[in-house]
């Protein structure tokens, strides 16, 4: 054992395998371009994190728990950017084997990280491919070569679980005591199955009263669908759209009046975003700026507000379910397969291939 390592074991108390562990990381550090002397406030970082991941060791540390670490970091009173960004680049070391570049980072420690999501973070599949795609992206695009196979890996479990559904009666129930406008919304949701999103970004220009039907712009997956217009919500989205109107004109006195449109339109159309027809059905009940430009704008409803209207209704309606906005969605497929539908105009009605 060389004088550097036996003085810092017998100054800390440290053990021949937490002295080679510190060793390994300062040399990794020093690859990666950290400065002589620079390499104990890296330290420091990664025992504060040993420290927050007890009672379990390092080896048992997730993603998530780097990341919940950085954000209560960020969080303290005080805190600086640098110190957050020098302590992601501390576990980001720690984490890459001391290559930011990805060198170090092999197949085999990627396939290792994705079973450990799986196994000990328990995370639903859907997050697993997501870190996958991630990985896979990040070595294209920025490491500059394919990550490759990885081989077999424990896979993470999708439980099945049963959709909520909700009685006919129960939807009326429902339907009757949500407010304005999200009894509109609702009827819309139950109506045609709309997903919430869909429901919140409605413009004018989707409605098509003449022709009983309303234009899905831009939904999942980006697909464009045309659906019916239900009968029984034409008037109420008749009072609606003039709620909308009165609002788009009292901002249009006020030097406001515009909406957040697609950059497509925006270049191709500058002035598109004080139009009619681009106005959202549902606007929200005040201005708000747009952090992306600094301008001031009326934004469509917020989708947390319509979750929170259903869930209140739901309760006052004494139904005694995990009741969403989604849940209106399963109800219009399932009431409709009661009814005789077939699977195929269904499909095609809520978007699905």
């Amino acid at each position: 054992m060389d004088t550097a390592r036996a003085l810092r074991q017998a100054n800390r108390g440290e053990s021949v395998a937490e002295v080679q562990f510190w060793e390994r990381y300062w040399q990794a550090l020093r690859e990666v371009g950290v400065g002589t002397g620079k390499e104990v406030w890296h330290e420091r970082v990664v025992q504060r994190f040993i420290r927050f991941l007890k009672p379990r060791r390092l080896r048992e540390a997730t993603e998530r728990d780097v990341t919940d670490w950085l954000k209560l970091l960020a969080g303290q009173p005080g805190a600086e950017a640098w110190q957050v960004k020098q302590a992601d680049r501390a576990l980001r070391v720690l984490t890459f084997g001391g290559s930011e570049g990805g060198e170090g980072l092999t197949g085999e420690r990627v396939r290792e990280f994705l079973e450990q999501l799986a196994v000990r973070g328990k995370v639903a599949g859907a997050t697993q491919r997501q870190a996958l795609n991630a990985l896979v992206f990040f070595f294209r695009e920025g490491v500059g070569r394919e990550l490759g196979e990885l081989g077999r890996f424990e896979m993470a479990k999708r439980p099945r679980k049963l959709p909520v559904v909700l009685t006919r009666g129960e939807v009326d129930r429902l339907l009757e005591r949500l407010e304005v406008p999200y009894r509109v919304m609702g009827q819309l949701l139950y109506g045609y199955g709309r997903r919430l999103m869909e429901c919140v970004r409605l413009r004018v220009q989707g409605v098509d009263f003449e022709r009983g039907q309303i234009m899905v712009r831009c939904g999942k997956g980006g697909q464009d669908r045309v659906v019916m217009l239900p009968e029984v919500v034409r008037e109420a989205l008749l009072g609606q759209l003039e709620t909308a109107r009165r609002w788009h004109e009292s901002d249009r006195k006020a030097g406001h009046g515009e909406v957040y449109v697609p950059d497509a339109v925006r270049h191709k159309h500058p002035g598109a975003g004080r139009e009619w027809m681009w106005q959202y059905f549902f606007p929200a009940d005040r201005l708000s700026v747009d952090p992306r430009g600094g301008l001031v704008r009326r934004h469509h409803v917020n989708e947390a507000s319509l979750q929170r209207a259903v869930a209140e209704a739901a309760r006052r309606a004494g139904i005694h379910k995990p009741v969403s906005p989604h849940v209106l969605r399963h109800c219009f497929a399932t009431h409709l397969l009661e009814s005789g539908a077939d699977i195929r105009t269904v499909q095609e009605l809520m978007g699905h291939k």
